[in-house]
């Protein structure tokens, strides 16, 4: 089964990218570069049943190219990097790099896509490499905002087959999530909820669920740089013994997206593939 979903996953993937190829007006891409600088308190830094808090830096820094082709297709290039780096627990630091290509399709404020992305990871600050991992995605999401625009509402379900060097299927990820944000009066406050539900199925058999919300306030300094406040739980419960968790996680977190170049438009247009959010709750 699981085989069978990560060549689904990749045959649509080509198959999008066969009939988009022979569109006949690409535009110019618009070149973003997008991260955030978090710093955060958790009371299970190490995600284990025998909890250790501590402080974690997270950054995350993107590199995308986005373009509009035929028939409200959107292609984007991309790359970034991230990492963990534990404060006291320094034995967990990790860093992480990643490439990859996402198409996507918009029927209104409905939007579907797939994604294959490669990802290496590294044992400290880009030490020696400790793993690779490709990941074929299918997604779906919806953009709801209410006529005002400080209501928004974006739910999303996005199916993840990751496979190793030699393409055997490791696990599949099932993600469930919705994105509520509301403006404070005419400030450049907003207050938003994420809860999140995680599936990973593993093909050793091992099932894990992933119960997640965060909440918290941010505050847009600029069109381009906000500064987000946040708490969130999260809880595992795993078909395997001795996996179960809970952590809670207080967070801060400079965020920003800036145009280099190209046209217009929302710098928001990636599906979420890898860790960027700064709780570290799509992971």
């Amino acid at each position: 089964m699981a085989k069978l979903i990560f060549w689904l996953g990749a045959l649509l993937a080509a198959s999008t990218l066969a009939s988009v190829a022979a569109a006949e007006t690409i535009s110019a891409p618009k070149v973003i570069i997008d991260g955030s600088v978090p710093l955060q308190y958790e009371t299970n830094a190490t995600r284990t049943p025998n909890k250790q808090p501590d402080y974690v830096f997270s950054p995350f820094l993107r590199l995308s190219a986005t373009g509009q082709l035929m028939n409200d297709f959107v292609y984007s290039l991309y790359a970034n990097t991230t990492g963990d780096e534990d404060i006291k627990l320094t034995d967990e630091d990790t860093t992480q790099a990643a490439a990859g290509l996402q198409i996507s399709r918009a029927w209104g404020a409905f939007r579907l896509g797939a994604s294959y992305e490669r990802t290496n990871y590294y044992n400290s600050i880009y030490g020696s490499q400790l793993n690779s991992a490709n990941d074929v995605q299918v997604f779906a999401r919806y953009n709801y905002m209410n006529p005002d625009g400080d209501v928004k509402i974006t739910p999303s379900f996005s199916v993840t087959t990751r496979a190793d060097d030699h393409f055997t299927v490791q696990r599949n990820l099932f993600r469930f999530r919705a994105d509520f944000e509301h403006r404070l009066g005419d400030s450049n406050w907003w207050i938003f909820a994420a809860p999140s539900l995680r599936i990973y199925d593993y093909t050793s058999g091992r099932l894990d669920d992933i119960y997640s919300i965060a909440t918290g306030l941010r505050y847009e300094i600029t069109r381009d740089v906000s500064l987000t406040s946040s708490i969130a739980y999260e809880s595992r419960v795993s078909s395997e013994p001795g996996r179960n968790y809970t952590n809670m996680i207080v967070g801060l977190s400079l965020d920003f997206s800036y145009t280099l170049f190209g046209g217009g438009g929302s710098n928001k247009t990636l599906e979420p593939t890898v860790c960027e959010n700064p709780l570290r709750l799509l992971c």
